[in-house]
Order: structure tokens, then sequence, then C-alpha cells
């Protein structure tokens, strides 16, 4: 099913950005050209570039609570305490976000194997960044099909979208918190290290719980940054990708 959904320009998200990084005139004047110029209507080439944006992962992974969070400014702990549906059917919804269109492809579990091998194209078509999503407590049981999604993953970017970006979210770290949760990234960092491809995925873990809402949030914001000229000019100068 496919639906578009459009969100303001929030205040709530530019707290958010300005709490990224204090301290500069730089960040607050940004801010007050952005609400400014949202409020008056102003349309100019900077605004609405298109940005198409995949997410996809195993079922229950958390991904479309994720992208509730982010792109809707949903308040974590309503969705948290909201039972979603696990997503069947592929959905694309469009959200204006800062200066960015960005065309939001939620990867239904019944196309999730058939989308990371390659054998449904269509939501590659003009991607620019692929956000794979799993659940950090799983990694045990299913750490053998998860690096064989990621090498999936890589194959079928290099065919469909070979410019797109790629990053892997360890959702739910407050499951497995401290040494046990780092080591289980940092075990998954190393096996990306033998994966052909892979030297350019960044990961993240993250979590919808209050304590690592603004992690997660970061987490999001790194991958729209190199396509988002405003949100750059709000990190800028010497904001490196973390």
């Amino acid at each position: 099913m496919d639906g578009k959904k459009t969100i303001a320009l929030d205040p709530k998200v530019y707290q958010k950005l300005l709490a990224i990084k204090k301290g500069g005139e730089q960040v607050e004047d940004v801010v007050a050209r952005l609400v400014e110029a949202h409020a008056t209507g102003v349309e100019s080439a900077r605004w609405h570039v298109p940005c198409k944006v995949i997410v996809l992962g195993p079922p229950a992974s958390g991904k479309s609570m994720l992208v509730k969070f982010f792109f809707e400014n949903k308040d974590p702990k309503l969705i948290l305490a909201d039972f979603l549906i696990p997503t069947k059917e592929t959905e694309e919804i469009t959200y204006d976000w800062l200066d960015l269109k960005v065309s939001v492809v939620d990867v239904g579990h019944d196309d999730f194997e058939p989308v990371i091998k390659g054998q449904q194209p269509e939501p590659f078509s003009g991607a620019c960044e692929i956000i794979y999503v799993f659940d950090i407590g799983t990694w045990s049981a299913q750490k053998t099909l998860i690096v064989s999604d990621i090498d999936a993953l890589l194959a079928t970017r290099a065919q469909r979208a070979p410019d797109a970006g790629i990053t892997c979210l360890v959702h739910k770290k407050d499951t497995a918190e401290g040494e046990a949760g780092d080591n289980i990234v940092t075990e998954f960092k190393a096996l990306l290290k033998g994966i052909k491809g892979a030297s350019t995925i960044h990961v993240e873990a993250t979590s919808l719980l209050a304590r690592y809402a603004m992690e997660t949030f970061r987490a999001f914001r790194n991958v729209l940054l190199r396509h988002s000229s405003l949100l750059r000019q709000a990190l800028l100068p010497g904001y490196t990708r973390t």
C-alpha cells in the first residue's frame, strides 16, 4: 500500500538539532531561518530535495516504530505503548523533513526476502540510502542469517542502487545493555569486515527508550546528513560523521 504523509517543520525537531550541538549562534540562526522560510511558504531549489530511503529488516525488528519516531516526531513512550502489527506489505510514505522530501520505503516482511535478494527491484529505483534494522536480542540465534542478509543486500545494492549508502541499526539496545550489548555490536562489526564491500557500512545501536532517544535521533540524522544542505549548515563547521 502506498501513502503520502507530510509533517510540518516541528519546533521539537529544531530543539533536537540544537541539543546535538549547542553553544553557537550559527545553529540558532539556521533554525530561525528554517522556521521563517517554512512559515512564509518560501519555495526555492533548496527545498524539497528528493531523497529515497529504504528501511528493511527481519520481522518484528522495530523498523516501523523507528520511522514513526524520527519522521513523524512521535513520542517514543506512546510508540512503545501502542502495539504495532508487523508490516506485511511494503509501504512508501513521503515526508517533508527540513529541506528534503524523503520517500521512506518500509519493506513489509512478506516482501523482505525477495527485496533484499534483488528479486523485486522497484524499491531500489532511485534509492539514496538503505537502512537495515535487526533486533539485538535475536543476534545469538540469527547472526548467520543477519550476516547473510547483509551479503545479499550488498549484492543487490551493487546492481540496483550502487550510489546508495547503507546503515545498519542494531535496535532495542536496552534489552542487552552494558558489556553484553557492546560485545554484540563489536562482533557484528568484526563480521562485517569479512564481507566484501561492507567497509562503507555505518553501524549504530538504537533504542526507543527515553534515555537513548537522542542517540537514536542522531543515528537517523546521520543517514540524511549528506543529502540535506540545511542540516549540514546547522552542524558545520567541523562536523564529521560518527
